[in-house]
């Protein structure tokens, strides 16, 4: 999984976030700058145009990534922009974004106070959210992809499950092989590892992890068994795997792509 275009829109977002967040404190006219500051952020509004409705924009596409690359984030980032849900009465410390931008005026006793502090602190906060995604970017789709893989992986033991519950063993078997020697490049490619062989097998797999100390040798012993009944499985002169044979296979192929990372 490539991270370049989700990189460069990481950087447009919080290059953007940023100009909107700078155009918003000028226009609001709560702090005073100098004469090449204040000349430098007039060209700036005239070139962003409405910061309030170039926000709108901006949000939907953040939110979007926060969505796929940090959902974990995505609560909290929402939660900048519409305040807190499920309150009795709007107040600072629930309000967010949305409500600067609808200009509503909070009133206690005989002060008067607007939402212009939950505009400048919450694009910051969603800023950084996105500049933290953007510094750990390598990680993160290192997970997304693991996920996906796993995912794809799971399902495919379900659909060894369900055709040894039809007594197709050698079928069984093999699926989970394939499970397990799928994982096992997947691991060996993310830890760099390489071959001379250009199809390396379960074994050469599992040699390698353990020699690299990915694995340890209670892993290795596991990862051997399975790659002897998948020998079993998919090579008509050796002998039949038993049932509890291919069960054990692919049960343990899901303790592997689980445990082995």
């Amino acid at each position: 999984m490539t991270d370049k275009p989700f990189k460069e829109e990481l950087d447009r977002l919080i290059s953007l976030g940023t100009s909107i967040l700078h155009v918003g404190v000028f226009e609001a006219g709560k702090q005073d700058f100098g004469k090449e500051t204040t000349k430098h952020l007039n060209e700036l509004a005239a070139a962003l145009g409405d910061y309030k409705k170039k926000y709108q924009v901006w949000y939907a596409r953040a939110i979007r990534v926060v969505k796929i690359l940090a959902p974990e984030r995505l609560a909290e980032f929402e939660e900048y922009y519409t305040g807190k849900k499920n309150i009795k009465s709007l107040d600072y410390l629930t309000a967010g974004i949305t409500h600067y931008f609808q200009g509503i005026i909070s009133t206690r006793g005989f002060n008067e106070q607007d939402y212009y502090g939950k505009f400048t602190s919450g694009i910051q906060q969603q800023i950084n959210i996105l500049a933290g995604i953007a510094e750990n970017l390598e990680d993160v789709l290192f997970n997304i992809e693991s996920e996906i893989h796993y995912g794809i992986f799971k399902s495919e033991l379900d659909a060894a499950k369900q055709i040894l519950s039809s007594g197709q063993l050698r079928a069984a078997g093999a699926i989970a092989g394939v499970v397990i020697e799928g994982h096992l490049k997947l691991v060996c490619a993310n830890h760099e590892i390489k071959f001379r062989k250009q199809n390396p097998t379960i074994s050469d797999f599992n040699d390698a992890l353990k020699k690299e100390k990915v694995i340890d040798t209670v892993m290795w012993r596991l990862i051997s068994r399975t790659g002897d009944i998948r020998n079993y499985c998919v090579h008509s002169k050796e002998r039949d795997p038993t049932k509890d044979e291919v069960e054990d296979i692919i049960r343990d192929a899901a303790k592997i792509i689980s445990e082995v990372a």
